[in-house]
């Protein structure tokens, strides 16, 4: 962890000794420089946090990325550089000569980075911690517009964008970089994400290929995979193949699973069990009860600097706790199939996204109907309206486009006087020559890993346990990207090449297996099955009645309805509750 600080009119530098490095107007605090590398002389500065590869996941040093930058002299040469970089990093490169910086963040935001920024005083500040920027004085001001959408909306809409919690700290996105020096900071895009869809690669050639493209990828990670090492074994389809595919490079490991103490996951239990037999080292059941999910609840906010998105990353933050506690330092979590593979197309429902097809009137009314027949987080109602929305007589157009558009979770409960304050953001648009393509880049830009990205950042801080997802690389996001939209999904079935791969390795109820499974946290069935985890919400909202902050909240509806068990959105519960017990913990 870092704090940088340009000062550019020295006068209002702060207290010196903060800093550990100092070299003219650029200082800076190192709290910790593990996966941190610099070099500087006295023209230029360069920082790395993380690793940065090629776009075909080979390692470059830090010395060919320093004297690379300072051959780049316009905005254009800077854009096609950063694009031919790829892996999980954050990058700064300061010119002394100029007193000027470049500010990057990678292409699918791996990393968080926030920035503040004072133009009249001359002074820029950056870290991945907010709170090392928070932490500086007690002027920040709380973003209630910000603040009202977190509680009210679901929460993929916000996070990943450019606001935060508060007025004057500011969240750098996935994909794009800072330009800045004494009199401007300009925030720039540099990710030309475009993908050429190959109609001409045969379904056997293509799979044959992506199974090689996957095993190089467990490869290259091969000295990731010790006995410090364990596996989320959920019991799904993409925990499951990377048990096989570690076994395949002779690289088997521990493995765990997750029991939360209800009657939901039996069938999970028994999966992951038989597979971690067959291709595991070991296989440990894992339980968290609503007592370990209230005690770690009480106390997240000494180590989150922000409301949680969801109940899951606290979920996590149990499990990661458990898992130090036996002796491992990283869990391996194997999710991107979903994004690769498009195995997440409920997240369709998730974002109630303004899908639509350019120019085509047909393509709006069948994705329409798709949306209003939706009946569950796995299935439409009517599959057929599924099938004729994805066969191939439907994707001929040159241009398709997903907007995401915002879902008012607590609606019930808003004070009609406030409704004004939820609008979509209409500039926020991803096209694609594929609508497949295009929904696979918002999922895994914007509604599955950036909320989760802080969150999990201080997971690691607070329990010293890494995270790896052996099928993160580039090469293989480019090629499976680049597939035709059926060779992901048919017949209303996601993740099709998948599973065929592993239709011979794994059991036929795992490959044939509809259903989303993982470890999602029983929240609500918490509530109305303990009351002493009723009790601990309901004496928050209690706290709140009191605060302007909730003005725009029917409180006291909120609290009857969870008293009496009425219909409720869990969802909202638990952002309402977070955003009380973050206010508290900040004496806001």
């Amino acid at each position: 962890m870092y704090l940088i600080e340009i000062n550019f009119n020295k006068k209002n530098t702060h207290i010196n000794k903060r800093y550990l490095f100092q070299k003219k107007e650029l200082l800076i605090n190192f709290k910790d420089k593990k996966n941190i590398a610099f070099k500087y002389n006295d023209n230029f500065f360069c920082l790395i946090e993380g690793s940065i590869n090629d776009n075909f996941d080979k390692k470059l040093s830090i010395d060919l990325i320093f004297n690379k930058i300072i051959k780049l002299k316009k905005i254009e040469e800077q854009k096609i550089f950063l694009n031919s970089l790829s892996g999980a990093f954050n990058l700064f490169f300061y010119s002394f000569a100029k007193k000027n910086f470049l500010l990057v963040r990678d292409k699918d935001g791996f990393m968080p980075l926030f920035y503040k920024h004072d133009i009249k005083k001359g002074e820029f500040y950056f870290s991945p911690a907010p709170n090392l920027i928070t932490n500086l004085d007690q002027k920040h001001k709380i973003n209630k517009a910000f603040f009202m959408k977190y509680i009210m909306c679901r929460y993929n809409i916000l996070y990943g964008k450019k606001d935060t919690f508060f007025k004057d700290l500011f969240f750098l996105e996935a994909g794009k970089y800072l330009y800045g020096n004494k009199k401007q900071l300009l925030l720039l895009n540099y990710n030309s994400f475009k993908i050429k869809i190959d109609n001409k690669i045969t379904y056997e050639d293509a799979k044959k290929e992506t199974y090689q493209i996957i095993k190089e990828n467990f490869l290259r990670q091969k000295n990731k995979f010790n006995n410090k090492s364990i596996l989320a074994l959920s019991g799904g389809l993409d925990s499951t193949s990377a048990a096989v595919f570690l076994k395949e490079i002779n690289k088997p490991v521990h493995s765990f699973t997750a029991k939360y103490k209800t009657d939901m996951q039996i069938n999970e239990f028994k999966k992951a069990k038989l597979v971690a037999k067959k291709f595991c080292k070991s296989w440990t059941p894992i339980s968290i009860s609503s007592n370990d999910f209230l005690k770690f609840w009480k106390t997240c906010y000494d180590y989150h600097d922000f409301p949680l998105p969801t109940s899951s990353c606290l979920g996590y933050t149990i499990l990661y706790s458990k898992i130090s506690d036996l002796g491992y330092e990283s869990i391996i979590n194997a999710g991107n199939p979903d994004h690769y593979f498009l195995g997440n197309y409920p997240a369709y429902l998730y974002n109630l996204c303004d899908l639509y097809k350019t120019n085509n009137i047909k393509f709006k009314d069948e994705l329409k109907c798709w949306i209003e027949n939706h009946a569950t987080k796995a299935f439409p109602k009517n599959i057929d309206i599924f099938k004729k929305f994805f066969s191939n007589n439907i994707f001929n157009s040159k241009k398709f486009t997903i907007h995401p558009k915002i879902e008012i979770i607590g609606k019930k409960y808003l004070n009609k006087k406030y409704k004004k304050n939820f609008h979509n953001d209409n500039s926020f648009k991803i096209t694609s020559s594929s609508f497949i393509n295009a929904y696979l880049v918002f999922s895994l830009w914007y509604s599955e890993r950036t909320p989760a990205i802080l969150s999990f950042n201080e997971i690691h801080k607070k329990t010293n346990i890494m995270s790896i997802d052996p099928f993160v690389g580039e090469k293989i996001k480019n090629y499976t990207f680049s597939l035709p939209s059926e060779y992901k999904i048919k017949n209303a079935v996601g993740k099709v090449m998948l599973r065929e791969m592993m239709k011979k390795k794994l059991p036929k109820q795992i490959t044939t297996n509809r259903a989303k499974i993982g470890f999602d946290v029983p929240f609500q069935y918490w509530i109305k099955k303990d009351q002493k985890f009723k009790q601990f919400i309901l004496d928050n909202l209690n706290y709140a009645e009191n605060n302007k902050l909730f003005k725009f909240l029917d409180l006291k509806k909120v609290n009857n309805d969870i008293i009496k068990n009425y219909n409720y959105n869990s969802m909202f519960v638990w952002q309402l509750i977070n955003s009380i017990m973050w206010l508290k913990k900040n004496k806001i």
